[in-house]
């Protein structure tokens, strides 16, 4: 029989891939993401020992949703808080050893992915043509190279984005995934071996956050010397190859050019600009629209691209509907400074500054799942490597 441990672990892995497109040929991803959830909580709901703080504020969200459904005439809104809801009370309903024991499952799905976006890479560096292309919700279309998605190709070259829509969506999960084994104080080993091969994303946010991850731990280790100078030397070797250097100048290398006073790989300043545009006191109260939280094409077509920035859900949602996004915020931000050890929490944040899906479905499980545990919370004994006792992890 599987035990109620493996099962928690499946139906959670399956919430965080709902985001995949791939799951959307059978099953829509939010519908996906709901019922993985509902069945992590019923199998563990016999052990839950409910707070009612936490109910009371999670509450609170749908109240707050209802009266701006009420205020937009928009009932769609009311459903607005559903994700983030369920995937608190899910994290929740866990067991603390079974949230460490899912960051390690969790490891070896997203090295399990990694391997295929390497693969799927040089399958394409050598000419091989994509199996089948079909449309991301956003309209662009999405490659399938024998074993990774990809959105971008140029030449022969692609940036490998795995089993998800985008390279920045591959990223941003093993660099929570990864923050998760710091924080467990999981074997280095397999967490530097995520990020180097996160690398081939080519995301200047994975760069940003790998910096964050290399200052909480010690500088310069023999390990990360070792990682590091092996992912350089491959990287210095495809470079020769003309495909790979016109990717590496167009995709990364060019991004750091500074264009009109303006960073060339920033894409994110004319989406805050344009958030900041929209803000006034009633966007500011109640959000500007309900579309854009109902409806992102037609919010889209009649203000312009307003997410994908920190203003994102401030604008588009009120002050009080966004409230846990800028909580989120302010938490990992403060305590990301609080000593060295922390740093990867700076780098989450900075993360979810360009990414604020804490609303998401897909997204808000792994999210809340790692501030719901950071060590910090529970006092200065348990900062640096709480999990050697609670699980034992030779990866």
């Amino acid at each position: 029989m599987i035990s109620r441990l493996a099962l928690s672990h499946f139906c959670a892995l399956l919430a965080i891939l709902s985001v995949s497109p791939l799951f959307s040929f059978f099953v829509p991803g939010n519908l996906l993401f709901l019922v993985s959830l509902f069945a992590v909580i019923l199998i563990n709901f016999r052990t839950i020992s409910w707070n009612p703080a936490l109910l009371a504020v999670l509450g609170s969200l749908f109240m707050v949703a209802a009266l701006l459904s009420l205020y937009w005439q928009d009932f769609k809104l009311l459903f607005y808080p559903i994700y983030f809801v369920t995937a608190a009370i899910a994290v929740y309903s866990l067991p603390t050893a079974t949230r460490i024991s899912f960051i390690k499952v969790a490891s070896y799905l997203m090295l399990a992915i990694c391997a295929g976006a390497v693969v799927g890479f040089v399958y394409a560096l050598i000419g091989g043509e994509p199996l089948f292309v079909f449309g991301n919700s956003d309209g662009r279309p999405n490659y399938f190279y024998l074993t990774s998605l990809t959105n971008v190709v140029i030449g022969r070259v692609i940036r490998p984005s795995g089993i998800f829509d985008e390279p920045g969506t591959l990223s941003f999960f093993i660099c929570f995934v990864a923050a998760g084994r710091h924080m467990y104080g999981m074997p280095k080993k397999t967490t530097w071996a995520l990020l180097v091969t996160g690398l081939i994303t080519l995301s200047l946010a994975h760069l940003v956050y790998m910096v964050c991850h290399l200052m909480s731990e010690r500088l310069f280790s023999k390990k990360f010397l070792l990682w590091g100078g092996g992912a350089l030397c491959v990287l210095v070797a495809l470079s020769f190859q003309p495909d790979v250097a016109e990717l590496l100048d167009n995709a990364f290398l060019s991004r750091f050019a500074v264009v009109d006073g303006q960073l060339a790989g920033d894409n994110r300043s004319a989406l805050l600009m344009n958030a900041y545009a929209h803000l006034d006191m009633t966007a500011f109260a109640v959000g500007l629209d309900s579309t854009c939280l109902t409806d992102y094409t037609a919010c889209r077509e009649q203000y312009g691209m307003l997410g994908e920035n920190v203003l994102g859900p401030l604008v588009q949602g009120g002050v009080f509907l966004s409230m846990p996004y800028y909580l989120i915020l302010i938490w990992l931000g403060i305590n990301g400074l609080r000593n060295r050890s922390h740093l990867v929490l700076l780098g989450l944040a900075l993360l979810l500054m360009q990414r604020p899906y804490v609303m998401n479905y897909g997204y808000s499980l792994i999210i809340y799942l790692l501030v719901q545990n950071w060590p910090a919370r529970t006092g200065p004994k348990h900062r640096l490597a709480p999990s050697r006792v609670l699980l034992p992890d030779q990866a």
